[in-house]
């Protein structure tokens, strides 16, 4: 049994134009996003939504006990899961729900999964954050990475990637940053 299934948890493919989806879920997903990220590390929720019509982007729900309660945002890219965004809502938080969601979320999909985390001395959430992923076998690659404004006013962020099993070697964080940024961060 997945960790997923012993906290009545589940994953579900957000598909815009699947009447089961609803607006209510990407209502709620709205809601979460926009409170769990600060405006520079999000693009406009209406882009978001553009994207889940493109082969690249994904996005699912997370589920405990058929109540929504969080979101992964992902793309495949190269051989590579990039997570975009991922986020639980504040209720449950602490309580390995969000654990169980990531495990699973990595079950179903192949590859070396790599996320943005904020700079470790940027402040005690960040590295609590970081220490979040490490439990999951995350590791914090060494190399600095600037994610550009999502919008054309808005601010680049500095941040380090984190890899999934084991930290990217040179050649891979180079095959990886160019496909970030020819699909995920296009100038």
């Amino acid at each position: 049994m997945s960790e997923c299934r012993q906290f009545n948890c589940a994953l579900r493919r957000v598909l815009p134009d699947d009447p089961s989806c609803g607006t209510g879920i990407l209502t709620f997903i709205r809601s979460v996003y926009e409170a769990s990220f600060p405006q520079e590390e999000r693009r406009p929720f209406n882009q978001c939504i553009s994207l889940l019509h493109t082969p690249l982007y994904g996005m699912e729900a997370v589920f405990l006990d058929d109540a929504p309660v969080g979101f992964i945002a992902f793309w495949h890219l190269r051989g590579y899961v990039f997570i975009e965004h991922f986020a639980m809502c504040a209720g449950v938080r602490g309580r390995g729900a969000g654990s169980a969601a990531l495990r699973e979320f990595m079950r179903r999909h192949a590859g070396p999964v790599v996320l943005e985390v904020e700079l470790p001395e940027s402040g005690e959430n960040a590295r609590r954050r970081i220490a979040f992923y490490e439990r999951l076998g995350f590791s914090l690659c060494d190399a600095e990475h600037v994610q550009p404004p999502y919008t054309p006013h808005g601010s680049s962020v500095p941040l380090r990637f984190m890899s999934c099993p084991g930290p990217l070697d040179k050649p891979s964080l180079i095959t990886f940053r160019e496909a970030l940024f020819t699909h995920v961060y296009p100038s």
